[in-house]
């Protein structure tokens, strides 16, 4: 035993960063009683080896005193490759992700086995970490676990991964508290501090904007899904049951409200050149028209065919009500 400590401690204060030798690999093959010597990653010279008798996964580093991270009692221990964060540890039949020791010091005693599945997702410098419970999948914050989008997709291909800056973290937990939503999805073409969120009990969506102090309602939470307003527009498509209606701006109108109402199948904004103004067509039963979207005012006949069968709009659509 005293030959054994006098070895792992020359061996951890002496070598080099990537100088190991088979020699030396062999030797802590021998003291930790493991096989399958394996690189995870170089950056800290992580490695994993597998207990001989057991088969069970540990990590080791050779930067690391005692060299051993992660004992050898789980089934399966991933790569961290790609300057991944987070390493993904299976033990019987349950998951969980180990954050990188170096930089979290208490990450062993992180471990939670509470999923049923555990994916890896890297989208340019952003790593996303897919989470199953219950037969289905979301998506949690790799660093604390927070869940972000709720356990309700077949696939984790399926489930949109959500930027995790720390302000979208921050807001979604805000919004839970103090509105009861389960999901919230930010506006990042305007930055303004706009949002949709999904309340948790009915499961409809509406859109807010988070102040500093306060969180104004936008959009009552009544629909099935919300367009967000594009930049300086004055109207954003609502639907509900399958059908699309509209709902004004807040910002440009004394009060937002539902101008059209969610009865029609399909829709349309043309912008004409003359003026920059949109207008709207509308699809039902099969037919277009033209829609005046302010005062949900019919302004041609039902067309069959295409929207582009529609005649050119010669009518003037009101920006603003008289």
């Amino acid at each position: 035993m005293k030959n054994n400590l006098l070895l792992l401690l020359f061996l951890c204060g002496s070598l080099p960063v990537f100088s190991q030798t088979q020699d030396e690999i062999d030797s802590i093959q021998k003291l930790f009683g493991t096989r399958d010597y394996t690189w995870v990653q170089e950056e800290n010279n992580i490695f994993k080896m597998r207990k001989r008798w057991t088969k069970k996964w540990g990590l080791y580093s050779w930067n690391q005193p005692g060299l051993e991270l992660l004992k050898a009692d789980y089934d399966s221990v991933s790569f961290m490759e790609d300057m991944e964060p987070f390493s993904i540890i299976k033990n019987e039949g349950k998951y969980a992700r180990y954050l990188l020791p170096f930089e979290v010091v208490d990450a062993a005693d992180q471990l939670h086995f509470d999923y049923e599945a555990l994916e890896l997702k890297a989208q340019g410098y952003q790593h996303y970490l897919l989470a199953k419970k219950d037969g289905k999948w979301g998506l949690i914050d790799w660093f604390d676990e927070t869940l972000i989008v709720p356990y309700e997709f077949e696939k984790p291909e399926d489930v949109p991964l959500m930027e995790l800056d720390g302000w979208y973290k921050e807001l979604t937990l805000t919004m839970r508290a103090n509105l009861g939503v389960d999901w919230v999805k930010q506006d990042y073409n305007n930055g303004d501090g706009v949002c949709i969120a999904r309340n948790a009990s009915t499961k409809l969506w509406g859109m807010y904007q988070h102040l500093s102090d306060s969180t104004v309602t936008l959009i009552p939470a009544q629909y099935d899904s919300i367009y967000f307003y594009k930049w300086n527009g004055l109207v954003t498509p609502v639907f509900k049951n399958g059908k699309v209606g509209f709902y004004t701006s807040p910002w440009s109108y004394e009060q937002g409200e539902e101008s059209v109402p969610c009865i029609y199948d399909d829709y349309e904004f043309v912008i004409k050149e003359e003026g920059g103004t949109r207008y709207l067509a509308v699809k039902k039963d099969g037919k277009w028209a033209w829609l005046d979207w302010l005062n949900n005012q019919e302004k041609s006949s039902w067309y069959e065919g295409s929207r582009k069968d529609l005649p050119y709009p010669y009518y003037i659509q009101p920006r603003w009500q008289e």
